[in-house]
């Protein structure tokens, strides 16, 4: 019989975001133009209820323009955006991603990005 192949989670590289503890902030740096924000408490909290539903996915040839870090009880723990979709890994051949129910992910965090970085200059 065939099983079809579910792909999960490369918890050894980096925790899912909802199984972090105690998150003290997370901050999301563009590398197109090298800059970076820190999300508010609010902001915060609707970035985690965006992994409370969707899917995992296999994504081949991958790339990002934004890289997450989060600091929690742990330590720091990064993750990188590709498209409306959160990975452990910047790009590769081939890696297991995230992808929110809602398709307003990528949406939300350019959002908050172009307010701040407006907002700085």
């Amino acid at each position: 019989m065939f099983k079809l192949f579910q792909p999960k989670w490369q918890v050894d590289e980096a925790a899912f975001p909802t199984l972090l503890s105690d998150i003290k902030s997370i901050t999301v740096i563009s590398f197109e133009d090298e800059q970076e924000i820190s999300l508010s408490k609010n902001e915060i909290t609707a970035f985690l209820v965006l992994f409370r539903k969707g899917s995992f996915k296999n994504m081949f040839k991958c790339a990002t323009s934004y890289e997450i870090e989060i600091k929690h009880s742990g330590g720091s723990t990064k993750y990188y955006i590709h498209a409306d979709a959160i990975g452990p890994f910047p790009g590769g051949l081939r890696q297991v991603i995230f992808t929110p129910k809602s398709k307003s992910f990528s949406i939300f965090i350019e959002k908050i990005y172009t307010f701040k970085t407006n907002t700085l200059k």
